[in-house]
Formats: structure tokens, C-alpha cells, sequence
């Protein structure tokens, strides 16, 4: 496909239409159309998908059903999942400055559309993929990566006083392994639950969940992460030393919901401990920070598979079975070959 600057109203070598994935009827059902391509306008980009990472924020906005995109992202009129992506740039709308055609990106879709060919962004939402980064771990960054760093922010674990700090990291997912290396990096010393051993730092305290109350003493940590471990706040409380925090971001933390006002103040009451629900957004600076982390080898991204972008729908029915613990990436349709690959 042929790079382009839009001089006019045609894309010179970008064809008129497209293959794309639109959510169908169901929660998870997606079928594959011919759409017209999106045209940036003026300040967003055209990128050619590379690779898509779909996890449970992509199955919510399924559920939730076809809608409009949000600002920031052109998606044809029905929605399009896909919420993080790698990709090359191979058009540019007028008033785009910090952009080339060719350059290798990645960019969170607050609205999704990264089941397709192209996609057209807003160009202060792109970031470079540093050149040996893979895109499927670029793109894995973008979604869960960039939301595991906005929760270790929430609990007090900035990278500027996190040393020292004890945490525990409560979950057995991709997730919580990125939030175990991102909290190591930042000098906390950190108890896990997480099972996925393979992507755990040295020196870290790895628990299982039955015996935190018989291993951490009660008052010990000063922050939890917990990303949707299952374990009870009133435990997590306990653990808890008074003027810490608690933050809840697991795929059924939604901020301002009965359960976790309720929890939060009932909870809270009297210890002086905040329990806090995570609103994760799209943060450029948080996904340029993660890929550096990762292209120097101090933040390794874990995902559940690859498949071509014809297996889409058995990309997300395996996500969906395996109960999202870990991403799925799905090329773009110009990349791989018509085998699934999983990984055991």
C-alpha cells in the first residue's frame, strides 16, 4: 500500500474500500464487511492495522452494543472493536505536523476500530513504536499496559516515591503480571498472586491468595492493586495500613457503582484507608512510557495468542472462554498466514 500526504479529496494509492469487522447481534459477535475507507480529516492520520489487541474492555463495549465513536477516532458509522493498536501511517489530513508517512506507531481507540484495514486518528494520540518493539507487544501496551500504569498512579506507586513502598498485586492475569514488573521498576516491594510466573521479576513475593491472611501481617501494605482477583475487601482492608490505599480495577470495578460506594464506605470507615475504583482513559504519555520500558526489557507484555485477521470471531470466542485473563491479538489483514496460532 502506498504512503500519501492528502493533497485533495481522493487518497492517491489507498483503496475506496475495506475489509472490517463489525460487532453483529450478541455480545461477541462480529461479522466481516466491506466498508469505505475513512478519511483523515483535518489533524488525524490513516494507519494501515498491523496488529489489534482485543481484552475485557473490548468485550464490555460489546456488550454494551454498536455506537458512535468517541472524539479523536473517524470509525465507519457502526461500531468497529478494537480498542489498541499498532500500525503504519500512510496518509496524512492537512495540519499534521508531527507525523511521516511509513512511520510505525501505536495508539489506544477510545472508541474502537482496529478490527479493520485502516484507520483514521487523531494525530496527538499516536505514538512511535520503538523499532524493535514487536507490534504485537506494542499493541498489548496500548490496552491493558496503559491501564495497569494509571492504577499503580492511583494507589500512590508513582515511579517518583514508590520505593520502598509494599504492595500487593491481587490477580491471576496479564494484567497483573504488567502491574508486578511495573511496580518492581518502580522500586515498591511487592507481594503477587498472580499465577503467570513466567513474566514475574526476581525478588518478588509471590503468595497464594488462601494465605495472605496467615503470610502478610495485618496493617503491613501500604497499597493494593487488585485487578479483579475476587478476594474480599474486608480482607484486603486488614492488610491494609492505616492512611494507605486500595485500588480496585478489575474488569467489574466500575467507578460510582452501588457496590464499591457502598464497599468504600463502609470499609473505609474509621481506618482512614481509601478505596478507590479506576476510570482508565486513553494517555498518550502513559503508552510512550510503557514502550520504552518495554524496548529496554524492563516491561515484557503477556498475551494469549495470535490469529489472522480472517479468525477474528474465533479470536474473541477464545478470549471470551478463557474468561479475558489475558489479551488476543489479531493481525492485520495484510500480515501472517491462514493458520490460528495459540499459545499453550
Amino acid at each position: 500500500m502506498i504512503a500519501h500526504r492528502l493533497p485533495g479529496a481522493r487518497l492517491p494509492g489507498v483503496p475506496d474500500l475495506m475489509p472490517a469487522w463489525m460487532q453483529d447481534s450478541g455480545a461477541s459477535g462480529i461479522r466481516l464487511e466491506r466498508m469505505r475507507v475513512p478519511r483523515p480529516r483535518a489533524g488525524e492520520v490513516l494507519l494501515r492495522v498491523r496488529a489489534t489487541a482485543l481484552d475485557g474492555t473490548d468485550l464490555r463495549m460489546m456488550r454494551r452494543g454498536p455506537r458512535r465513536a468517541r472524539a479523536g477516532v473517524s470509525t465507519p458509522g457502526r461500531q468497529v472493536p478494537g480498542s489498541a493498536v499498532a500500525g503504519t501511517v500512510v496518509a496524512i489530513g492537512s495540519g499534521v505536523v508531527g507525523s511521516e508517512l511509513g512511520e510505525e506507531v501505536v495508539v489506544g481507540l477510545p472508541g474502537g476500530g482496529g478490527l479493520a484495514a485502516l484507520v483514521a486518528v487523531d494525530e496527538m494520540r499516536l505514538v512511535p513504536r520503538p523499532p524493535h518493539l514487536a507490534v504485537e507487544s506494542a499493541a498489548c501496551l496500548a490496552g491493558g499496559g496503559s491501564r495497569v500504569w494509571q492504577a499503580l498512579d492511583m494507589a500512590g506507586l508513582d515511579k517518583r516515591v514508590a520505593h520502598r513502598r509494599r504492595v500487593l498485586i491481587a490477580g491471576a492475569s496479564a494484567a497483573a503480571t504488567i502491574a508486578v514488573q511495573l511496580a518492581t521498576v518502580r522500586g515498591a516491594e511487592v507481594w503477587a498472586t498472580d499465577a503467570v510466573s513466567s513474566g514475574r521479576p526476581p525478588g518478588v513475593h509471590p503468595i497464594a491468595p488462601d494465605a495472605l491472611a496467615a503470610e502478610i501481617p495485618s496493617g503491613h501494605l501500604d497499597a493494593v492493586v487488585d485487578l479483579g482477583s475476587g478476594i474480599r475487601l474486608a480482607l484486603l482492608q486488614r492488610l491494609t495500613a492505616r492512611g494507605g490505599v486500595i485500588v480496585l480495577a478489575g474488569e467489574d470495578a466500575v467507578p460510582g457503582s452501588f457496590r464499591h460506594r457502598t464497599a468504600g464506605l463502609l470499609l473505609s470507615g474509621g481506618r482512614s484507608i481509601r478505596i478507590r475504583t479506576l476510570a482508565a482513559g486513553v494517555h498518550p504519555e502513559v503508552v510512550r512510557a510503557l514502550t520504552l520500558l518495554a524496548d529496554e526489557g524492563a516491561v515484557t507484555p503477556v498475551w494469549d495468542g495470535e490469529w489472522p485477521f480472517s479468525a477474528a470471531p474465533s479470536a474473541i470466542h477464545h478470549l471470551v472462554a478463557a474468561g479475558a485473563r489475558a489479551p488476543v491479538v489479531v493481525q492485520g489483514p495484510d500480515a501472517g498466514d491462514a493458520q490460528t496460532r495459540v499459545r499453550e
